[in-house]
């Protein structure tokens, strides 16, 4: 009795499994071979009734129209060990009454340093004695760590104004060729000085269309600003001792998180951030009349020079007028994209020492400028010459 019973659960077991193996060809796709890119399909279909949304689905008919395929790439998950991702089909019969559909489950197996991109698979459909076969282009993913995105400040150094809260200016750019990218507006910062940020915690992208996804069409690129709101006085302090135009404030290391659309698996993108701080207006304007007035009243204790208190300030007003008009044309130049080189210093005029510079070298004159040296050494630089 006992071996009867082995013997018909033997039998069952070799007929339950012809027929798995039957059911598991009714879709088979052709291997994806490319120079960067190799793809192998697993499909297991089983009998189901039609999806509620299938008018809704991609649907591919074969070359003889005896089945078509349906396809939802949104549907489409990496699966958890990351080895292979998950994609989902349903096969149906043209013309069957009552319909006869197969949803197969596919897992899918890519290899190479490829970006996420769409290509076309061959695939064959049997149920039956019918066969038929055809094609469809599929979006593929990989799990090699390549990056899908640049990220890059706009400006170089990246300028914060003081003035105002509008943090860093980012340009993201897509490199799929035919593909979205996905990417979280929230991110992990770091700064070298911590004290110059109200907050590290909780920052954030945003960009002008989306608040919850920033959506990247293939090749494109992305203004995004990064929201970091800088302490006034810390910052603005540490811009006294900046003179160059590329001098260095703050370095923020930004950690992005991103990912194709379509399924595609989750990525993060370090990027380091060099940053200068802009003094507010008003801050340039005192620097610039505290500047001129300094160098009036230096002039005046050089020997000879004294000619009364009204004398004085009519020098005065002459330095602060003749002051704003350099620092205004200092900073046209430098937004014309030129430098403003004022006796061999090359100054940024909008930072707070270069301005006092100005003021103070506009108001005092050469007679101040000859008698700190600065005028001579600019003379023998040009004889030398």
């Amino acid at each position: 009795m006992k071996w009867n019973c082995l013997f018909a659960l033997t039998a069952y077991l070799f007929l339950f499994a012809g027929e798995a193996v039957a059911v598991e060809r009714v879709l088979v796709f052709d291997d994806v071979k490319k120079t960067d890119l190799q793809a192998n399909f697993q499909s297991d279909c089983v009998a189901t009734q039609p999806p509620s949304n299938f008018q809704k689905l991609q649907r591919v008919p074969t070359k003889s129209n005896a089945f078509f395929l349906y396809f939802d790439p949104s549907l489409i998950e990496p699966a958890r060990f990351g080895k292979f991702f998950d994609y989902t089909f349903y096969v149906a019969v043209a013309g069957s009454n009552p319909p006869v559909w197969y949803s197969c489950g596919t897992q899918v197996y890519t290899q190479g340093a490829f970006l996420d991109r769409s290509e076309t698979a061959h695939f064959t459909i049997k149920v039956g004695g019918a066969i038929d076969d055809g094609a469809l282009d599929i979006p593929l993913h990989s799990i090699a760590s390549r990056d899908f995105i640049e990220i890059t400040s706009v400006t170089k150094p990246a300028k914060v104004d003081l003035s105002q809260s509008t943090g860093i200016e980012l340009s993201l750019h897509n490199l799929l060729p035919d593909q979205d990218l996905l990417v979280e507006p929230s991110i992990q910062a770091t700064a070298s000085h911590p004290g110059y940020w109200v907050s590290t915690n909780n920052v954030k992208l945003e960009d002008a269309v989306s608040k919850e996804i920033i959506r990247i069409p293939p090749g494109e690129s992305s203004l995004v600003r990064l929201r970091l709101e800088p302490n006034k006085i810390p910052t603005l302090l540490a811009t006294l001792g900046s003179v160059k135009p590329d001098a260095a404030h703050e370095n923020i290391t930004a950690v992005v998180s991103y990912r194709s659309d379509l399924g595609g698996v989750s990525r993060t993108k370090p990027v380091n951030i060099v940053v200068r701080f802009t003094p507010s207006l008003v801050s340039l304007i005192v620097a610039l009349l505290a500047g001129s007035l300094l160098g009036t009243l230096a002039a005046q204790f050089l020997p000879g020079t004294w000619k009364g208190f009204y004398a004085m300030g009519q020098r005065a007003a002459r330095g602060i007028v003749f002051s704003f008009v350099a620092e205004l044309f200092a900073m046209l130049l430098v937004a014309l994209g030129s430098k403003f080189v004022f006796l061999q210093f090359d100054l940024d005029p909008w930072q707070f020492l270069p301005v006092l510079f100005i003021g103070f070298a506009i108001s005092g004159g050469k007679e101040v400028l000859s008698y700190m040296g600065l005028m001579k050494q600019q003379n023998a630089t040009a004889e030398n010459a």
